[in-house]
């Protein structure tokens, strides 16, 4: 059996099964007819108003919201400062030490 065989079988099989499943509903449905739609019995009210989108609603959150343009993350607040007991090879690295 050589590697090109092994997808032919599988795909094989799941036509036979496909094969299998379409010849017992035709056999079905030759015995026992179509099957009963049931939205057939349901009928529609063609006076009944047709479904829109809601309106959006006006956003008026914006107008008291103020914005801070200051910067943040500066340097004054950062605290860069090396730890002396930190090992050298990995403080450069911003690794945890060991």
């Amino acid at each position: 059996m050589t590697i090109t065989t092994i997808p032919w079988i599988v795909v094989l099989g799941f036509g036979a099964f496909f094969v299998f499943a379409a010849a017992r509903e035709i056999l079905h449905r030759r015995k026992h007819g179509p099957p009963d739609n049931p939205r057939d019995v349901f009928e529609f009210d063609e006076d009944a108003p047709s479904y829109e989108d809601p309106e959006p609603e006006p956003d008026a959150a914006q107008d008291d919201v103020t914005t801070d343009d200051t910067p943040h993350g500066t340097a004054e607040d950062s605290d860069d400062t090396p730890d002396p007991d930190a090992d050298p090879d990995t403080a450069d690295r911003n690794e945890t030490p060991r």
